[in-house]
């Protein structure tokens, strides 16, 4: 097996080299042209993320046709701090037990496609990515992405079409990678968090990040099409 990873995860990997290399709590650094303060320690982020001191910066606001307002966005902490209380009981520890199965069923699909490719490279980050996928699509969607069987039909492996949740599946033959939809625009969404002054459309890439994001739209509008109108267990037609 072999781990490859994106860009901007290279990226990410240059600074933590740097913070092993120079044994400091926080890094200085120049990114196309602003000055930025990197932390890592836990006692640093914990500080950082009080609400009442520091807020979130503005360049969020460069993504909303990507990810709207949601708990990125929201600058406000008591805002954030009511949704997050929204959110909290789909966390608790009895709900992530709940899931074990789907994450033992998932697992195991990881296992099939590995083993097939015994001998051989395989991107150890694209499976896992996946593989988080699929859990997030059946856990918090109800829908079945086939991220990893999209992968073993690249791999010209039989796909297991594992779908024992009843949940509805993406037609394999007109369906969206979401996993490269978000390859793609994930190199203009870091330009655009730069908030460079210039207008978006000289972004190198922003064409393309817009059909991406539009992509994405598609497949949300039509999980929540099926998550109104159907319940779960009923579905039979795929999205």
């Amino acid at each position: 097996m072999v781990a490859t990873v994106l860009p901007c995860v290279q990226f990410f990997k240059v600074i933590a080299d740097d913070f092993d290399a120079l044994g400091s709590r926080c890094l200085s650094m120049t990114l196309l042209g602003q000055e930025v303060i990197c932390l890592r320690h836990p006692d640093d982020v914990a500080a950082f993320k009080n609400g009442e001191i520091w807020v979130k910066p503005k360049n969020w606001q460069k993504l909303s046709r990507w990810i709207g307002d949601s708990l990125v966005t929201e600058r406000d902490a008591a805002r954030h701090a009511q949704a997050r209380e929204i959110l909290a009981p789909a966390f608790k520890a009895q709900s992530v037990k709940d899931l074990v199965p789907l994450f033992s069923e998932v697992a195991q699909q990881m296992t099939d496609i590995v083993e097939a490719k015994q001998g051989e490279e395989i991107e150890l980050e694209n499976l896992t990515r996946r593989a988080t996928l699929d859990i997030i699509g059946h856990a918090g969607f109800g829908s079945n992405f086939q991220a990893l069987d999209m992968l073993a039909n690249q791999l010209n492996l039989d796909a297991s079409a594992n779908n024992r949740s009843g949940c509805p599946t993406v037609d394999m033959e007109g369906c969206i990678d979401v996993i490269k939809v978000l390859d793609d625009i994930m190199t203009p969404v870091m330009l655009l968090y730069q908030d460079m002054p210039i207008p978006d459309s000289w972004i190198p890439g922003y064409a393309g990040y817009l059909a991406g994001v539009e992509k994405l739209e598609k497949l949300v509008a039509k999980v929540l099409k099926v998550r109104i109108y159907l319940p779960c267990q009923l579905v039979t037609e795929v999205l």
